[in-house]
């Protein structure tokens, strides 16, 4: 388990830098900061927030204490809510490409916006009574009933994009 957990971050990490290039490559060469460049940003370290957050829940998965616990919390917590954050952020850069090439309409764009907002609302519910995961007494992550609901919100969003692109 050591040695997987060990590959996991190293992904995470190494992917978050390779981002954090991105990011600094697109601040650094876009002088007129262009509304697409600055939402591809917002992509880009939404998914940066993903990656540390799911690293934080690897690195505390079945350490003992009540801070490797609570550090498995928000961990996981905010690798869940980043995800939905990575969706609209997408979204949002998806809206302004196909605006630039014309008129579309902002329907698409107002309904990943509200499925994740629900998205994001119960998580932060979810927190109360771990109807997505709870962590044992181990320290151990454990998806809960209503977990496939926390999926679903998720693909809803993806699924308008998709549909959108």
């Amino acid at each position: 388990m050591e040695n997987l957990r060990g590959i996991n971050i190293t992904i995470e990490i190494c992917c978050s830098i390779l981002c954090m290039c991105f990011v600094f490559a697109i601040l650094v060469a876009d002088s007129s900061k262009t509304k697409m460049n600055r939402a591809f940003v917002w992509v880009l370290l939404s998914n940066i927030a993903v990656m540390m957050s799911d690293t934080l829940a690897f690195y505390s998965i079945g350490r003992p204490g009540s801070f490797f616990r609570a550090a498995n919390y928000v961990g996981n917590f905010f690798c869940f809510i980043f995800s939905y954050v990575i969706i609209i952020a997408f979204s949002y850069y998806v809206t302004l490409f196909f605006s630039s090439q014309g008129k579309i309409s902002n329907a698409s764009f107002y309904f990943v916006l509200a499925s994740q907002g629900l998205a994001i609302l119960l998580t932060i519910l979810a927190l109360f009574n771990d109807m997505y995961f709870t962590i044992d007494a181990h320290n151990i992550y454990h998806r809960q009933g209503w977990y496939w609901l926390s999926q679903m919100l998720g693909m809803a969003g993806m699924l308008a994009n998709s549909l959108l692109i």
